[in-house]
């Protein structure tokens, strides 16, 4: 396999167009089919984490401690600035287009309303939050995952 990226013991190949997994002594084979569809250039844009949802793309810039909403046309839509996206180690997510960001350096996993507008902090250190580095939101399942020093953190969360 060429342009092997290893993930502990999981290895993921990439010779166009054939994708490969092996886990272990197993390998599993995918042929994939990609077209170029179109693409577009955001300009000044020191991009640390995204997400996309819907037709919107969400990034954040620790440079200028911003996250921002723009179109799938790179068309900005909102943007929100604030200290606790300057530390962000990861973004996700829900249904609502709310926002949750891991907010390292402070210690908190904060949500920001879809319009950007209005933002809290959801979970802190006194919720056992240490130094967040990523999260996801689990939408079938209604669950927030936390990675942060202390390991995986699983919270419900009601939409």
């Amino acid at each position: 396999m060429s342009n092997v990226t290893s993930l502990g013991t999981i290895s993921i190949g990439l010779s166009s167009p054939l994708v490969e997994a092996q886990i272990g002594k197993a390998t599993q084979a995918q042929t994939m089919s990609l077209e170029h569809v179109s693409s577009k250039t955001i300009d000044d844009i020191t991009m640390t984490f995204q997400a996309t949802f819907k037709d919107k793309i969400f990034y954040t810039n620790s440079l200028k401690s911003t996250l921002t909403c723009c179109s799938l046309t790179g068309k900005m839509i909102w943007e929100y600035k604030d200290q606790s996206v300057r530390s962000s180690k990861g973004i996700s997510v829900d249904k609502d287009s709310n926002v949750y960001i891991a907010s390292s350096d402070n210690d908190s996993i904060i949500v920001l309303s879809s319009d950007g507008k209005h933002a809290r902090k959801l979970l802190g250190s006194d919720d056992g939050i240490s130094r967040p580095f990523g999260l996801v939101v689990d939408l079938k399942n209604g669950k927030l995952i936390v990675l942060d020093n202390n390991g995986v953190l699983l919270y419900g969360i009601q939409f």
